[in-house]
C-alpha cells in the first residue's frame, strides 16, 4: 500500500469527492481543514508520507501576517515556505489545487521555492482537475 496522502483543505465538502476518488483508488488520506494544523502534521510525519495535496487559499492561520498569505489568498504559499526544508529534503511531492490563474500562482510559489516548478510540486486549478482525474495524477506522481 502506498504512503499516506495529506489533503489541507479548509473546505472539507469540497475535498470530499477528491478523498472519496483517491480512497476508492486504494489511497489512504489524512484530512486537515486548516493550513495550521495541516502544517503541524506535515512537519511530525514527512518522511511517512506519499504526498500533499492542499488548497491554496485559506484562512491566514492565528499569529501569521495577513502579508505572508497575501491576505488569505495565498495561504498554501505560506504553508509551502514553512514546510519547504521538509518538502524538499524528504523530495515530497505536492499538488496544489486553487482557483486562481495557475500561472499566478506558480510565479508566487516560484518565488521561494529551490526546486524548480513541477518537480515536487504541481499546480492544478480545481475546476479543470476533476476528482477522478487527480486519483490518476496522483498514481502517476507515486509512480514516478
Amino acid at each position: 500500500m502506498p504512503q499516506p496522502i495529506l489533503f489541507i483543505d479548509d473546505e472539507p465538502h469540497y475535498a470530499m469527492p477528491y478523498i472519496e476518488a483517491l480512497q476508492k483508488a486504494g489511497f489512504e488520506v489524512i484530512l486537515h481543514e486548516d493550513a495550521e494544523g495541516g502544517l503541524k502534521y506535515l512537519r511530525a510525519n514527512a518522511s511517512a508520507l506519499g504526498l500533499v495535496i492542499l488548497d491554496y487559499m485559506m484562512p491566514t492561520p492565528k499569529g501569521v501576517s495577513p502579508a505572508d498569505t497575501l491576505d488569505g489568498f495565498a495561504t498554501g504559499r505560506w504553508l509551502l515556505r514553512e514546510g519547504r526544508d521538509l518538502i524538499e529534503g524528504c523530495e515530497l511531492p505536492v499538488i496544489v489545487l486553487t482557483n486562481r490563474k495557475v500561472e499566478t500562482v506558480q510565479i508566487e510559489i516560484g518565488e521561494f521555492t529551490l526546486m524548480p516548478m513541477g518537480q515536487l510540486i504541481r499546480v492544478r486549478h480545481k475546476t479543470h482537475t476533476h476528482r477522478n482525474r487527480l486519483a490518476g495524477i496522483v498514481r502517476q506522481i507515486l509512480d514516478g
